[in-house]
């Protein structure tokens, strides 16, 4: 050590490392002393790599979240009543509590363009055990401490047919559908789909057009990766962009998506915000192999361990991602993506069947025929790996209702064809 006290530099120019570790510890001690952000609190969290306050936490989640929001917004200049899917998570449970806040307490802007028309839970009796009346009470009485009116729907409706009953109740019919299922990754695609169904259906039933979720940051990441991997990359952009529009006129939102798993966990922690733990499929595995979904997961948490930017990076590169405009879009008939070209495209070949209408008041019996397409026709990516494990059969009423639209679309294209013109005509 030379006279003034400072390490002599040695022949690498580094410093010797029982010095760097103390240096290290003093630099620590000094960032963890005070916040960051204010400069005048002692700091009690670390938010991405950076010693704050909780007052200043607090306000970096609130910041970030409404300028999420406000992406979500289709019409600048009207209030939008939204829809809150609440699944009783630690996201969903925050979602609340923070719009909550940013309408009423802490933001009048918010108020003049958002208004919380309601919340929306999807009973999942049937997939997993019966909800109990504990779990059910405190699902209500989230909705309740903040004057907010809900809305429980059965997963069950899912097969509600009023043309053709049944004699077998809806909770035969999930599990006949699940039993189909030879996959894990195949149950959880059905459960998320006919899920987001049955969400979009309500809030257009109820009168809303856009419908906020609270996936964070780290399921939107894991759900980019499996999409990919699930054959479902051609619609990676309409599923996690922040303006879904896959449902028609009922919008969804992800207003959550810049925060990370832990952060939500944090923020809930401190605000004294409990969820409501209800059990799913994978509720009693810690097997990464269990689905394509969790193996997904555990491969993104691990990345996000030595790299910690990883989930947001993914998040920025996916939202350069744009859907490419169809002239006639069709959509799938079980999961509502949009479909290739190449497969909107195709008429009802020899497998649909086509029925006689009845000819009356000059409808054309003979010339307008009812479809009865395959189903398989129109399917996306994805759900072509769906359809290779179950029957048509144990689906839900809905899906041959699609694909019968979708044929009588694609029929009735065919015979106008030769009467269209071109772009350049």
């Amino acid at each position: 050590m030379s006279e003034g006290g400072k390490f002599e530099d040695n022949s690498c120019g580094e410093v010797p490392p029982e010095e760097a570790r103390r240096q290290a510890d003093r630099l620590k001690k000094k960032i963890s002393d005070i916040c960051v952000k204010c400069r005048t609190e002692k700091s009690t969290l670390l938010f991405r790599k950076e010693s704050i306050c909780w007052p200043c936490y607090e306000d970096q989640i609130i910041r970030k979240f409404k300028t999420q929001l406000n992406a979500t917004r289709k019409n600048k200049s009207q209030l939008e009543k939204v829809l809150i899917a609440f699944s009783g998570g630690p996201s969903s449970r925050a979602l609340i509590h923070i719009l909550n806040e940013c309408i009423l307490g802490r933001s009048n802007q918010a108020s003049a363009f958002f208004e919380i028309g309601g919340i929306i839970h999807i009973d999942e009796s049937g997939v997993t055990k019966p909800e109990t009346a504990e779990e059910k009470e405190k699902l209500a009485q989230v909705a309740a401490s903040y004057n907010i009116p809900y809305h429980s729907v059965p997963f069950g409706s899912i097969f509600n047919d009023s043309e053709n009953p049944t004699q077998e109740t809806n909770r035969e019919k999930i599990e006949k559908l699940m039993q189909g299922c030879t996959t894990n990754t195949t149950r959880e695609d059905i459960i998320f789909h006919m899920r987001n169904l049955l969400i979009a259906n309500t809030a257009r039933t109820l009168g809303y057009e856009k419908v906020l979720f609270g996936t964070s940051a780290s399921r939107m990441a894991t759900t980019l990766i499996s999409l990919v991997c699930k054959g479902r990359g051609y619609n990676v952009a309409q599923e996690i962009g922040n303006n879904d529009t896959k449902y028609g006129d009922v919008q969804f939102g992800y207003p959550m998506r810049d925060f990370l798993g832990k952060e939500v966990s944090v923020y809930n922690h401190h605000k004294h915000l409990e969820d409501v733990f209800l059990p799913s499929l994978d509720t009693k595995t810690s097997d990464p192999k269990f689905s394509i979904d969790h193996l997904t997961e555990s491969f993104i948490e691990g990345l996000q361990v030595d790299f910690s930017h990883t989930v947001h990076t993914l998040l920025r590169s996916s939202v350069k991602l744009t859907m490419p405009k169809i002239d006639q879009p069709m959509t799938c008939s079980i999961c509502a993506a949009s479909l290739l070209p190449s497969t909107t495209s195709q008429s009802i070949g020899g497998e649909g069947k086509e029925d006689s209408c009845c000819g009356e008041n000059g409808c054309g019996g003979e010339e307008w025929l009812v479809v009865v397409a395959n189903i398989s026709d129109y399917v996306c990516g994805g759900c072509h790996r769906v359809m290779n494990e179950i029957s048509p059969q144990v689906l839900p009423p809905y899906v041959q209702h699609n694909a019968d639209r979708n044929g009588r679309s694609s029929r009735l294209r065919s015979q106008i064809e030769d009467y269209l013109l071109d772009d350049g005509e």
